[in-house]
């Protein structure tokens, strides 16, 4: 037991990253035993700062634990022992250990692109729809032959006018409303399964002809259309659900093969799989994906992210409870994280994300249309999410039937700007796109007549190619260490020849100011997409001896800690877009029974831990 004595005052001196008042006080700590009559503690000066919105749920009762404590004092005979249990239990430091082992990348194992399509993939899946194309393309020729019969031909060269004209040339017979109607009927019973596209031929069917002579347009017959906005994700189902299934099931058994032949040395326990998957589908088709995930985390211990993105709020909200339900609390080694705000043609909100994050990226009809230049900005903006050896899969309609014009026509990416034909790109032009954005050392692609076509492109591994992409030019690493890059064997060369861009600059702890980094950090957010920061200075330190107590302190307080303070203020005054990564090292500053306590770091790794809370989420790690 000790007295406590404390004086204080309030001042506005700021440590922190934010601007909240700060208090300081002396605090001195003395024996019970009066025979000692020095303080076994004394600090003078401590600052503390409240910070905003950080408070546990036991803050916010209407009273505190040591108000509690405080009444209970004045009453004799009552046990406190409750109330001491919460306030060690709360605010007392405990060694607590666990072991959390280093999380590898499995980008290493994934298959190779002619894996996957060695897999059946070009096998026929659907049959039904390969034995439908010719009687669906009678049926669209019918409602086109009356859509423009008796209309003035002379009118604007339209898109939609040239495809019905294409398709009424394909008949040699006069139809009528009853015949189309009949052979409507006809197809139903024939094609149960494909009811939803002659659903949506008959519907646009009836319109076509108001919509070509210019009387109505395709938002006026169907916004607002449940039913066809139904109709048609369940076409969307049917043209990728099954490839999508195909695709993921070959890749799982892979890596289940690669699992049995290397768990008798190890097992994918330390692994993680990271998966983009960018959609507008309906996440029922998710949900076989979602079952091979899961059981290849069971079999195999690998950790899987599954980063799910949708732009609609409400699809993204159903989304997240049919998973949910649907998993019914087995994701033990399965996260999802959903997310709205992601726009493939908007790449703002993909620097967000931190450059190569992804093992996987998983996009389907997502590039339907728009001009190459457009999917040339989407694909390489998806590039930089790519680990080396990572996989882009691409599931877009290619080459389709004649029929598609009537289901996909009144969406203006299904036409060229230029000609008034389809936008669709060939397979060519597809590897050709590919190929242009650089980066990818394979791209392979199934061909389909009757559902979504397969693009599948594995990034680079050569280091040299890679140092050429955007997401390796448009970053910077600054190192906070001692400048000893003329010896090999010196802590900031090997660092430095660990990093994956070129683009370093080091801060050494004799040579550098403040207002030299203060000035320079705001050039370089702007100057670069993503920065990163390694704070080593406490490895380089004056270490604690009898003669050098004071500076060793002094060091450590000003130069040390009161550097990083000011870094992450200025950061947090720049307010960039990406906020960088920040790694504070430290040596030997963790207490515990087999390490030799550096007890001048104390303070350092207290001051990491208090901004650890106050800057971006998930950006700033202590590592010891």
């Amino acid at each position: 037991s000790t007295n406590v004595e404390v004086r204080g005052k309030y001042h506005d001196n700021i440590c922190g990253i934010g601007q909240e008042g700060t208090y300081s006080f002396d605090l001195w700590i003395f024996p019970m035993d009066n025979k000692i009559e020095e303080p076994i503690f004394k600090f003078e000066s401590i600052i503390i700062q409240q910070i905003q919105g950080i408070q546990s749920g036991r803050w916010s009762m209407e009273q505190t634990i040591y108000d509690k404590l405080n009444i209970q004092t004045d009453l004799p005979n009552k046990d406190h022992k409750p109330y001491l249990d919460t306030i060690i239990k709360d605010y007392c430091m405990k060694r607590v250990w666990s072991d959390s082992p280093t999380i590898k990348d499995i980008s290493h194992l994934l298959p190779s692109p002619k894996i996957i399509l060695n897999n059946q993939l070009n096998s026929i899946s659907n049959q039904d729809l390969i034995d439908s194309i010719e009687p669906f393309n009678e049926l669209a020729a019918y409602y086109a032959q009356m859509a423009i019969k008796d209309l003035d031909l002379n009118q604007e060269h339209h898109p939609l006018l040239n495809a019905c004209r294409s398709l009424a040339l394909t008949i040699n017979k006069e139809v009528t409303w009853h015949s189309t109607q009949l052979r409507l009927i006809q197809l139903i019973e024939r094609f149960p399964r494909l009811k939803p596209f002659l659903i949506t031929f008959n519907k646009y069917g009836l319109h076509l002809k108001d919509i070509l002579s210019g009387e109505k347009n395709g938002l006026d017959i169907f916004f607002g259309d449940d039913e066809i906005g139904q109709t048609f994700q369940q076409i969307k189902t049917l043209i990728s659900a099954i490839k999508t299934q195909q695709i993921f099931n070959s890749i799982c058994q892979h890596l289940q093969l690669q699992y049995e032949q290397i768990k008798n040395s190890s097992s994918f326990e330390n692994y993680r799989l990271r998966i983009f998957w960018l959609t507008d589908s309906d996440c029922s088709d998710v949900l076989p994906i979602l079952d091979l995930l899961l059981n290849l985390s069971q079999q195999t211990g690998l950790l899987i992210d599954l980063y799910y993105a949708d732009s609609d709020p409400i699809q993204l909200a159903n989304a997240q409870q049919t998973f949910n339900t649907h998993l019914n609390n087995q994701t033990k080694n399965l996260s999802i994280i959903y997310d709205e705000t992601i726009d493939l043609y908007d790449s703002k909100t993909l620097e967000k994300i931190p450059f190569e994050s992804f093992d996987i990226i998983f996009s389907a009809n997502q590039l339907l249309g728009n001009q190459d230049l457009t999917k040339k900005n989407a694909l390489i903006s998806l590039r930089r999410l790519l680990v080396p050896n990572g996989l882009l899969l691409l599931l877009e309609l290619v080459h389709v039937p004649l029929y598609f014009d009537l289901i996909f026509c009144f969406f203006d990416q299904w036409w060229s700007s230029n000609d008034n034909n389809r936008a669709l790109n060939n397979i060519q032009q597809w590897t050709a796109l590919v190929k242009q954005i650089e980066g990818f050392s394979i791209i392979e692609s199934t061909i389909n007549q009757n559902e979504s076509t397969l693009i599948i492109s594995q990034k680079t591994i050569s280091n040299e190619i890679l140092q050429t992409l955007n997401e390796r030019k448009n970053q910077t690493w600054l190192i906070f260490t001692k400048d000893d890059n003329n010896d090999k064997n010196s802590f900031s060369h090997i660092l430095s020849s660990l990093l994956p861009c070129s683009n370093i600059r080091i801060f050494d702890i004799h040579n550098s100011t403040l207002d030299m980094i203060c000035s320079v950090i705001p050039v370089l957010l702007t100057t670069y997409k993503q920065v990163s920061i390694i704070f080593a200075w406490q490895l380089d330190q004056v270490s604690l001896n009898e003669n050098n107590d004071d500076l060793a302190f002094k060091q450590n307080e000003e130069l040390i800690c009161g550097t990083l303070s000011r870094l992450l203020q200025t950061i947090q005054k720049s307010s960039p877009y990406f906020y960088p990564f920040v790694y504070v090292l430290t040596d030997h500053a963790q207490f515990n029974n087999d390490s030799n306590l550096n007890l001048i770091a104390s303070p350092f790794i207290g001051l990491a831990r208090s901004l650890i809370t106050e800057y971006e989420r998930n950006r700033l790690k202590l590592i010891d």
